[in-house]
This record gives C-alpha cells, structure tokens and sequence, in this order.
C-alpha cells in the first residue's frame, strides 16, 4: 500500500530503505497502513493507504507510495496518526483532522462523513498535544486541560460518559493537570508535570474517567 514511502508499493523491506524525496523531517506518525510527517518548515506529508482520505490529499482512494503534500498549504508544530484519520495542530495551536470520521474521530461535528483534505475541530480550543488513538482523538490545551473526542465504547474519552461517542471535543474528568498524553486502540494514558500516570478505558474493568 505504499506505506514505506519508498516509492515501491508491494516490495516489502527488511532493513530500512530511505523515503522517497529527499526532505528533511522533524516528527513522525505512523497509522496503520499511512505514514504524516512535519517537514522542517512545518507543511505536512502523508503517504499509504489512502481509502478514507487519511492521506488528506484530497484524492480519496488513491493511494500513495511517495509522500505527498496535505491540502490546505498550513503550517503544524505536531501531527499524529489514528487507524484511519490524521490530526495536526498548527503553529497556532489550531487542531485539524482528516480521514475516517466513523466514530466521530475527527472531532468536527459531523460523525459519519469522512474528509479527504484537513478540517477544524469544533471548539475555539488551543492545544500544545495532541494524540491520535485508532478511533478516538485526545488534545491538551494551552491551559493544561485535556479533551477528547470520537469513540467511547470503553471508556477511552474519559468523560466519565461511558458508551458515549463524542462528535466534539469534551473535557476529561481527571481532576488534574497533564504535560503529556498517548492514545491506544480503546485506551488512553497520561502524565500530569509531577511524573504521575493516569489511564483510562478497559482493564479487567472499563474505566470511564482516567484513573491514576
């Protein structure tokens, strides 16, 4: 599916081959068939599968073994990429996501309609992290509290809302302050600035609120 960047779909690799186009990068995220990159003047590239527009070119169903530019010509500091669907925020601190929008993952207002090219999350929010799970979307904001949105069947939002999908983002029922934030399949773990760890979504137990 193209997902090596090498500009070879189909010829897996057993030591690493260079990506194709000779950029320079500063991050990286890989989905589960899709690869989002920074470059160093900020503009994203994303290369793979491309079935649910996560490639957010533009051309839904094509997919790419080269990287290619995501529309829109905006600058990121950060990007993260899900199963399906790619977040990013800008340099403003502005969330955008493409692709799959199944479970509400894209945080627009609109579940059920996937995007081919990058659109804003609802809410006037500022992040400073952001983390793609595979079908839910989690950000901490300029002031230190934590959002999520998109699917809820275990707990993974932490909204204490078990069950609840969230087309828009929500505040997590922590109580704390997080620096840092990683999202899972059906999961969700954080750090608040002292080094202490929360998690929230199934163990033995489903947890609908992080859980320290």
């Amino acid at each position: 599916m193209g997902q090596l960047g090498d500009g070879n779909s189909g010829f897996d690799r057993d030591t690493p081959e260079a990506v194709h186009g000779g950029l320079a990068y500063s991050t990286v995220s890989t989905g589960l068939a899709a690869v989002c990159t920074l470059a160093l003047d900020g503009a994203a590239y994303c290369w793979g599968r491309n079935d649910r527009g996560q490639l957010g070119d533009g051309n839904v169903g094509e997919n790419r073994d080269t990287p290619g530019p995501v529309e829109g010509g905006l600058q990121y500091a950060a990007i993260t990429a899900g199963d399906k669907h790619a977040c990013a925020l800008t340099t403003a601190g502005k969330a955008y996501c493409w692709g799959m929008n199944d479970e509400s993952q894209l945080g627009d207002g609109n579940a059920g309609t996937d995007r081919d090219v990058p659109v804003p999350v609802e809410g006037d929010l500022e992040f400073i992290a952001i983390t793609a799970g595979d079908f839910h979307t989690c950000g901490i904001t300029a002031g230190h509290e934590t959002y999520c949105w998109g699917h809820n069947g275990y707990g993974q939002l932490g909204d204490g809302n078990l069950g609840v999908d969230r087309d828009a983002p929500v505040l997590v029922s922590a109580g704390v302050e997080f620096i840092a934030i990683n999202g899972g399949h059906i999961h969700t773990c954080a750090i608040t600035s002292d080094g202490a760890a929360y998690a929230g979504a199934t163990t033995k137990e489903d947890r609908s609120a992080m859980v320290r």
